[in-house]
């Protein structure tokens, strides 16, 4: 395929009115794409919008669907973009609280300067090793980062590491993405795993009145999957039918769900609505009321605005059902 030409902003309007779309006011039209990009909004969010065969293939050439407006099409911009600035808000806090836990568990462990960076210190197991290895690097590259006292990535890493000649653990992990803590956790024996699991089953037995603790297996899901979503949240990416490309193992998650309208499909989709109900495992249960608030706030704010397509088959595509507030409330 060759490349796609350049089109002007005229051009680009031209395009999207002869494939049927409306546009009420081309002067505001026109800021919008140059303010957002074509690219982010048409090509991101044209999707619910556009025609399809009997068999739900998309017409060729495209084609949107009888009376729909730029401006359903801009809404769901505008709709994905505040849930991933909202969302993101508690995947960071998480994402915190589980750096803590890491960095105090290994380091009550094992107390030596730069513990991190030794392998004895890790998995013993074969099937670990590789986790292993990519852990010590990427901490490793953090550190060297920061050995220029003079001109450090991190000041506060750097100031560690020239007053006291090597920087803890649980400093170095305020530079660390939660992508290099789902190494890191991987990468840990059994008991500091479960130590950790365990700090995090203490919350979640409190918060909720539980009995159900959280599993190795559990955490390490979680991580993954808060990594992927935190990273389409912080770059802007499509969110509301983002869903992971190798599902989540739903089994071992649904004796936290008690509710008879939920069921195993609902967690194993991998999507934005999964996400939301297996969150609850990490958060207190003050901040997960707030996140499906925030979220209810959002859909509702923008409800009305939806006209060639109803709002509730676009949120279904991230997996949200007309009763999905009433589902998750009845799993609190």
């Amino acid at each position: 395929m060759g490349t796609k030409p350049f089109r002007t902003i005229d051009e680009q309007l031209n395009v999207l009115q002869d494939r049927g779309l409306k546009i009420d006011d081309v002067e505001i039209t026109k800021k919008i794409l140059l303010k957002e990009n074509y690219y982010n909004v048409i090509n991101g969010y044209k999707m619910p919008f556009l025609k399809r065969d009997l068999d739900g293939v998309l017409n060729d050439p495209e084609e949107f669907i009888d009376e729909c407006n730029f401006t359903e099409i801009y809404s769901l911009h505008n709709v994905d973009r505040e849930l991933r600035m909202h969302i993101l808000k508690y995947l960071l806090k998480f994402e915190t609280h589980f750096k803590t836990l890491c960095a105090y568990n290994f380091s009550n462990k094992f107390k030596d300067p730069y513990a991190y960076l030794n392998i004895a210190n890790y998995s013993t197991e074969k099937k670990a090793l590789s986790q292993v290895l990519k852990n010590i690097a990427a901490l490793s590259a953090e550190v060297n980062k920061n050995t220029n006292t003079e001109n450090p990535k991190s000041k506060y890493i750097g100031h560690y590491i020239k007053k006291h000649d090597s920087v803890p653990l649980w400093v170095l992990v305020n530079s660390l993405t939660i992508g290099n803590m789902s190494y890191f956790y991987s990468a840990l024996d059994d008991q500091l795993k479960e130590a950790i699991a365990k700090d995090l089953s203490d919350q979640y037995k409190n918060e909720y009145n539980s009995r159900e603790k959280i599993e190795i297996d559990a955490t390490i899901q979680l991580v993954k999957m808060v990594n992927l979503f935190r990273n389409v949240c912080a770059h802007e990416e499509v969110l509301f039918h983002y869903r992971l490309d190798k599902p989540i193992k739903s089994g071992i998650f649904t004796k936290y769900f008690k509710a008879a309208n939920l069921s195993a499909v609902d967690i194993s989709r991998s999507d934005l609505f999964s996400l939301i109900l297996l969150i609850k495992l990490v958060l207190t249960k003050v901040e997960y009321l707030e996140l499906i608030k925030g979220i209810e706030e959002i859909f509702n704010k923008y409800h009305s605005r939806f006209k060639s397509v109803e709002f509730e088959k676009i949120i279904l595509l991230s997996g949200f059902s007309r009763d999905w507030s009433s589902i998750i409330q009845s799993n609190i």
